[in-house]
């Protein structure tokens, strides 16, 4: 008797799992220096683009991808044959990223001169896509712990839609309150709530804790609370609190293994 229960040896093309994964890896890590190569080492890159307006555009791209890939499922370039689908979804990520970035730095960046390409030290790029540190945050925490509610009985891509343009809110209030004091034309870095080495450092660690939360443990153990909009704050103020403590420990780590002086050698951040 054949049993139906057994795992599948092969992911596709009669590839086992563990080849295709080493050569998903070899793939991504191949790209990866070659795009650093050519985008950002200062002895081979052709573009003197590192720090800015390329960290500008990475960032914008990141959230690009996120957008297509988790706020719209992947509509348009999903009805695509692959490697055609892959291709788009990499050229649209990219031109959106560079597009808010140019209009950020180019066009608003005119009017309101904390976002002007020309500050120094690209100044201005940075404190454009300083924006996405909280978009990532909220746009994740939606579709993975938040299970896309209250939109997820929309269709794509009115569920979207939705999505794209509620979190904004939250994201644009708390880049205001804690990025512009440090970095816009008219802040005051000694009234800031963080500093911006600070912020960019707890921030990331309350990403990992959605990522954790929601990708690695299936959303756990958030999914274990029925009502929806209940989910959506416990697991909002549990992310929160979890990122802060990886924070920290991330933080005593640095502080045990390199010392408090260290950082301070190696100029600023």
């Amino acid at each position: 008797m054949t049993s139906t229960t057994a795992p599948a040896r092969t992911v596709r093309h009669g590839m086992p799992w563990w080849t295709f994964g080493i050569a998903n890896v070899a793939v991504v890590a191949i790209l990866g220096t070659l795009s650093w190569w050519l985008l950002v080492d200062p002895a081979w890159s052709p573009f003197g683009a590192y720090p800015q307006p390329y960290t500008a555009m990475l960032f914008w791209t990141i959230i690009s991808t996120v957008w297509l890939a988790f706020t719209f499922g992947w509509t348009g370039p999903a009805g695509l044959p692959q490697p055609l689908r892959g291709l788009a979804a990499i050229a649209t990520s990219v031109v959106i990223g560079v597009g808010i970035t140019l209009l950020l730095a180019g066009v608003y960046g005119s009017v309101d001169p904390t976002f002007a390409a020309s500050r120094p030290e690209g100044t201005g790029f940075t404190a454009g896509n300083l924006v996405v540190l909280f978009a990532f945050f909220f746009y994740v925490t939606a579709a993975v712990n938040w299970e896309q509610w209250p939109w997820a009985g929309l269709p794509q891509p009115l569920r979207g839609l939705g999505e794209l343009a509620l979190p904004a809110i939250p994201t644009v209030a708390l880049y205001a309150l804690l990025v512009l004091p440090n970095l816009a034309v008219w802040g005051d870095p000694a009234t800031a709530v963080f500093s911006i080495a600070t912020l960019i450092g707890w921030v990331y660690s309350v990403i990992v804790a959605v990522v954790v939360t929601g990708v690695l443990l299936d959303n756990r153990p958030w999914s274990s609370i029925r009502s929806p909009g209940l989910r959506v704050a416990v697991s909002l103020v549990g992310n929160i609190v979890i990122g802060t403590g990886i924070y920290y420990l991330n933080l005593g780590t640095a502080l045990l293994l390199l010392g408090r002086t260290t950082p301070a050698r190696s100029g600023p951040a």
